[in-house]
């Protein structure tokens, strides 16, 4: 006799961490939970984006739940900055299938990665790209600068003023070991203090932004595409705009031995632009830091 399992998943409970991921720009992880269902013999995931039907899922077999009684799975490859959506369903000995979970939806957002990425474009030449730094721990005064010049084609930069999301992290190396030390987060489209769009097009040769509704501060960024010598990008905050490291005793970064900024966005592919800034910088005090790339 076979036995129809129709019961559907009842109380699918969300336990939902981001993982680490190859790319953190790009995808990461999602680890979902949800109650066993007693006598089914296994369970499908379904994924889907927002606009698109759900697939025919993935048969994860029969889980055993953790010590806590929550059965564990985890889901790669999920897009960040765009609305993903899941359910599970179960099935019995027979592979009849029950109906689906509820649904979550999760969106998650764009974040650096704990260590430096690889393959990012560098800056063409030394001294092509500054990092500057001012003032932090002094809010209103604090003031944050990063240029860069290399190679940016058409379509690297995706559409800021559509979808795409852009995210500087600033990485400060200590006995060789890289740790984040801030990060400014750009996003896509919006509207700022006049009630114009932050970004806007440069003659089809790039994008500006420019969002001074920052309480004490403002932010800006200039992305212009070109072949080596002309291409440029230009990231600068101030105030509440931005988040500082805090200053040590005499310098604002370790710089043992660098520092290395990157521009990640979440275009499809995503980009990225890196700077390594090598000891000695050419300042490094408690209130002011200011480098050149390697």
């Amino acid at each position: 006799m076979v036995f129809h399992h129709t019961r559907a998943l009842s109380a699918f409970v969300a336990v939902v961490w981001l993982l680490a991921a190859a790319h953190a720009a790009a995808a990461s992880e999602v680890r979902l939970g949800w109650f066993p269902v007693a006598g089914s013999a296994g369970y499908v995931v379904y994924h889907r984006e927002t606009g698109q039907p759900y697939g025919p899922g993935i048969d994860v077999g029969r889980i055993a739940p953790d010590a806590d009684g929550i059965v564990r799975y985890i889901v790669g490859n999920v897009s960040l900055n765009v609305v993903q959506y899941f359910a599970v369903s179960s099935y019995d000995a027979g592979g009849i299938e029950s109906g689906l979970s509820n649904e979550l939806a999760l969106k998650l957002p764009m974040v650096c990665a704990t260590a430096p990425l690889i393959g990012c474009r560098v800056a063409m030449a030394p001294g092509a790209s500054v990092l500057s730094i001012r003032n932090p721990g002094a809010p209103g005064r604090d003031r944050l600068g990063w240029k860069w010049k290399g190679d940016a084609l058409e379509g690297d930069f995706g559409d800021p003023s559509g979808s795409t999301n852009y995210l500087l992290c600033i990485y400060d190396e200590s006995g060789g070991v890289p740790g984040l030390a801030t990060h400014i987060a750009i996003q896509a489209a919006g509207a700022c203090s006049d009630g114009r769009p932050c970004w806007r097009s440069i003659g089809g040769h790039g994008f500006a932004y420019k969002n001074q509704s920052v309480a004490n501060g403002t932010l800006e960024a200039k992305l212009k595409q070109g072949p080596r010598a002309a291409a440029a990008i230009q990231l600068s905050g101030t105030g509440a705009s931005v988040t500082l490291p805090a200053p040590m005793a005499g310098s604002i970064f370790h710089q043992d031995p660098r520092v290395v900024a990157q521009l990640v966005n979440d275009s499809t592919p995503a980009v990225c632009w890196e700077a390594v800034f090598s000891a000695p910088a050419r300042v490094d005090t408690s209130t002011r830091f200011k480098a050149v790339s390697d």
